[in-house]
């Protein structure tokens, strides 16, 4: 297992519109970007729409995203292309079991490996519980039920690729049907590429 955690990298607003792309967050990253739109309870209860463009099944670790990679090309992408949501995140769902079945092997350990600034590759052990392994989807849920207003969506997208038009419709419909003062997030991998090509949805 290969380690993308990014720091929440809120690269920009589309000027006069509602939009915003950001790399892959970690947990307390969504919360940031949530609590700075104004998305929380106590705030402006401004309504998110959050699209995850991510193609990769992703598992939060101890609030840290993490994918898995090959070994011996840990900087490429398991490209799935053509999955769609539902088969997406029930990878993601037995990824969290195989981490939790493999943890108990190893006093409640899995061994990840990170990527540190200067780009060298190092082996860790992170110490986990059922709590602290999340797929996205109990992310978002977790945030609804601390009072966040904010509404998933999960359209994978093959990174550097143009969307499905099955996809590209969903995203039209999707757009199209939020309220008009809806802040709309995408995520992709590292808020490029992908981004550019939803943005062009809306301008």
């Amino acid at each position: 297992m290969f380690n993308v955690f990014v720091f929440v990298d809120y690269c920009c607003q589309a000027d006069s519109l509602h939009v915003h792309g950001v790399a892959i967050p970690t947990f307390d990253g969504i919360r940031n970007v949530l609590n700075h739109i104004g998305a929380q309870k106590e705030g402006k209860r401004v309504q998110v729409l959050w699209i995850n463009l991510r193609e990769e099944p992703v598992v939060y670790i101890n609030g840290r995203p993490f994918v898995l990679r090959d070994v011996e090309r840990p900087f490429s992408n398991l490209e799935y292309t053509g999955i769609n949501r539902e088969r997406v995140e029930q990878m993601e769902a037995r990824l969290k079991e195989d981490i939790l079945v493999e943890a108990r092997r190893y006093g409640n350990k899995i061994l990840v490996t990170d990527e540190l600034p200067d780009g060298q590759m190092v082996d860790q052990w992170e110490q986990v519980s059922c709590n602290s392994v999340k797929p996205p989807l109990e992310v978002y849920e977790e945030l609804q039920a601390e009072g966040y207003h904010v509404d998933y969506e999960r359209v994978p997208i093959t990174d550097e690729k143009s969307p499905k038009e099955l996809d590209f419709d969903f995203l039209v419909h999707k757009i199209s049907q939020a309220d008009v003062n809806t802040e709309i997030i995408f995520n992709c991998q590292m808020g490029r590429d992908e981004l550019q090509q939803e943005w062009s949805l809306l301008l």
